[in-house]
């Protein structure tokens, strides 16, 4: 998902490209809404819509996740990303004029954003299709507010488990200790897992294990995988601040997701 490399993680984005001589230019909004005699509101910080289907009466906040389909295309009807069937990001994770947009919609809501540069991509360009200072218009679709997952805290309790805490706030359980070796926060480990959010969905997993420097993962990974020796099974319990915090790597998992991981500890390489 991630045109969301041009919209989800919108406002995370990296390579960025400058602004240059060559760079076409396109009618602004306000030529855009003239031209097409379109009737819009403009809210205090210059973003216009119109809502064509306002949907229910519960409305989504600045920190929701959401499932949203969307037609994305410039002032000339050039038309650089869509998805029918939506995709589910979370509003901290996308351009400011998304962020403000999606909230004036309930589920099931309809209409269309005109979004000035300033409020999407500003100066910067996301070839091939957004240029430099690109007004953009996006006819969107509320399908769902994604309800909140279950805490590490609810699930724990949910389940009756007994966990220990560490200072940063990982819980673990440990089934099998292994061996009294264990790797530092540089090792490489050979490590199988099954990775599963609050509410059971498996997101990935490996049953013969993969290889990786615990340097280079998710700190609750970094700091649990040392918790085992060689040949140590057990489970962590990660706080989202301990794993990708208010990015989402993937549909599967939106921003601000506890996770939960069964490993095994194959091999300190």
């Amino acid at each position: 998902m991630k045109f969301l490399n041009c919209l989800a993680i919108i406002a995370c984005l990296v390579l960025v490209s400058s602004c240059g001589s060559d760079d076409p230019t396109f009618i602004t909004i306000e030529e855009y809404i003239a031209n097409n005699n379109l009737v819009t509101q403009t809210t205090a910080s210059g973003l216009q819509y119109t809502i064509e289907i306002p949907g229910g009466m519960e409305k989504p906040t600045s920190t929701s996740n959401v499932k949203v389909a969307y037609t994305g295309f410039r002032t000339d009807d050039q038309l650089f990303d869509a998805s029918t069937n939506g995709v589910t990001l979370n509003l901290m994770n996308v351009i400011p004029g998304w962020s403000e947009g999606i909230q004036l919609f309930g589920e099931g809501g309809k209409g269309t954003l005109y979004i000035p540069s300033e409020l999407a991509y500003g100066g910067d360009s996301r070839p091939p299709f957004i240029f430099p200072n690109t007004d953009l218009i996006f006819d969107i679709e509320l399908i769902e507010i994604v309800p909140p997952l279950p805490t590490i805290e609810e699930y724990i309790t949910n389940n009756n488990l007994i966990t220990q805490t560490t200072a940063s706030g990982l819980q673990y359980i440990i089934d099998v200790p292994g061996g009294a070796d264990k790797p530092t926060s540089t090792s490489n480990v050979k490590v199988a897992y099954a990775g599963y959010r609050t509410d059971n969905t498996l997101f990935d997993g490996s049953v013969d294990g993969i290889s990786f420097n615990l340097s280079g993962v998710i700190e609750g990974w970094t700091e649990g995988i040392q918790l085992f020796g060689e040949g140590g099974k057990g489970t962590l319990f990660i706080p989202s601040i301990l794993a990708y915090g208010a990015s989402s790597p993937s549909a599967l998992i939106p921003a601000n997701t506890d996770l939960i991981f069964d490993i095994e500890l194959i091999e300190i390489e």
